[in-house]
């Protein structure tokens, strides 16, 4: 168990770097993006960041499902894995749409929607990481 919460917790804390990355250097840069060049930017962008982050999170969805199925009374999955899905459906029904819509070009009002809407999954993501630490703690001997 304490193997596969550190697998979870090293997946979690790693999204939750890259999510302040975006959240605080990414996502305002888009605002510093010359319009002409915005869209090739954007299209390097979220093919990049798609091969980081895919596989982090489906590690992090994983591991919190073995998470629930081996300790199914613990809370603390129950409440971890809501919050996955909370960031995959926000991801998936928020996010996505407002990069596909700045994929046909530069839009201030959407960058800065798409960043302040980015708080929430950052929040989310830094709760998880704090929940998943307190998680492995408790499973860890004293000293």
């Amino acid at each position: 168990m304490t193997t596969l919460l550190f697998i979870h917790a090293a997946a979690t804390w790693t999204l939750v770097g890259l999510i302040w990355t975006v959240q605080l250097a990414i996502y305002p840069l888009f605002a510093t993006i010359p319009a002409a060049s915005f869209s090739a930017y954007h299209a390097r962008y979220t093919r990049a960041i798609g091969y980081v982050v895919a596989p982090l999170m489906l590690v992090e969805l994983g591991t919190g499902i073995a998470w629930l199925t081996l300790a199914p009374k613990t809370r603390a999955a129950w409440v971890g894995l809501g919050l996955i899905g909370a960031m995959w459906l926000i991801t998936a029904f928020v996010q996505v749409p407002q990069h596909r819509r700045l994929s046909l070009g530069h839009d201030p009002a959407l960058i800065r929607h798409l960043t302040r809407g980015n708080w929430l999954r950052t929040a989310a993501w830094t709760a998880r990481g704090l929940l998943v630490t307190a998680a492995l703690s408790a499973t860890l001997p004293t000293v």
